[in-house]
């Protein structure tokens, strides 16, 4: 009996433990650093909001977690331009993951992306400070 006991923990423990990986996204520029010599036009309303969220039914998730940083940002982007904002890029940008979930029913996860749409003002060479 206690064979079977532990052997029934040991089982439990393996499918309670798992890991992934899973690819957040891939940007053109992206820093946390001051950057000298960048210069760029910004509308005073420019400040904007987007998000990428996935959906969960029962316990099936209806998107792909991967990318999901990126394709948040795109619908920030698109979101601004939509506004009739110009820019190309987000400066001063803030990244956030909420999720929840009711179990065996319906949850969400998403990613929030803010910050200001701008557009660069020439090409000149930019370095970190």
């Amino acid at each position: 009996m206690k064979k079977v006991i532990v052997a029934s923990l040991i089982l439990a423990g393996a499918l309670m433990t798992s890991g992934c990986t899973h690819r957040l996204g891939q940007f053109t520029a992206a820093s946390s650093k001051t950057i000298e010599n960048f210069h760029y036009k910004a509308d005073t309303k420019s400040y904007i909001e987007g998000e990428e969220c996935n959906k969960i039914y029962v316990i099936i998730p209806t998107g792909s977690s991967d990318d999901m940083i990126q394709r948040a940002m795109d619908n920030t982007l698109e979101k601004g331009r939509k506004q009739g904002l110009k820019g190309n890029m987000l400066i001063d940008v803030r990244l956030d993951s909420h999720a929840w979930y009711i179990p065996y029913i319906y949850g969400e996860s998403c990613v929030t992306v803010k910050g200001y749409l701008v557009e660069m003002e020439n090409n000149q060479p930019l370095s970190l400070h």
